[in-house]
């Protein structure tokens, strides 16, 4: 989605099932693009949430607002998940790297910029076959752009892992992704 405007925090009433009570909880933008939503609300495990984010609470860059968004979920012990960790070894660019984790039909599922150790910890995942890939963010905007043919200016260039990245439940995977023969 398009960036929220700054400074965006709301309260949201959240019902525990098990509880069977409603409690409060703030959600802010915490990411430098505000294109990410947080709260430090402690869930519980095992626990069934349900909550809703109302139309108009939030508006973006463009003066757009959101509807209404019913939300229900549960949380999943940490131990059901497994990390991953990709090391970007030659990876010489002159401009930011993105990394995309990419679930199937290419779906992202993570974005990150590459950080110039070229260690990305991309967390806790679901268990589940991943792919990924690689731009190179020319212009520094965040995303991938198409070329130009009026500016004789060349899409910006993609790079897929070869491999399929499989992450299993309690297990932490690092991957070696060589850029040395990239072009």
């Amino acid at each position: 989605g398009n960036p929220l405007t700054s400074d965006t925090s709301f309260n949201v009433d959240i019902v525990r099932k098990n509880a069977a009570d409603t409690v409060q909880a703030i959600f802010a933008t915490t990411d430098s693009v505000r294109t990410t939503i947080t709260t430090d609300f402690k869930w519980e495990t095992g626990e069934e949430y349900a909550f809703t984010i109302f139309g108009g609470t939030l508006h973006d860059i463009y003066t757009l607002t959101n509807d209404t968004v019913k939300f229900r979920l549960q949380v999943i012990p940490k131990e059901e998940y497994g990390s991953l960790k990709i090391k970007a070894l030659n990876l010489n660019a002159n401009c930011p790297v993105i990394l995309q984790l990419l679930g199937g039909k290419d779906v992202v599922i993570k974005q990150m910029i590459v950080p110039n150790n070229g260690i990305v910890n991309l967390g806790l995942l679901k268990p589940a076959k991943y792919g990924a890939r690689v731009i190179f963010d020319e212009n520094g905007n965040g995303c991938w752009d198409t070329g130009s043919l009026k500016q004789l200016r060349q899409p910006e260039k993609i790079i897929y892992f070869s491999k399929t990245l499989e992450n299993k439940s309690g297990w932490e995977i690092e991957e070696d992704w060589d850029f040395s023969s990239a072009k």
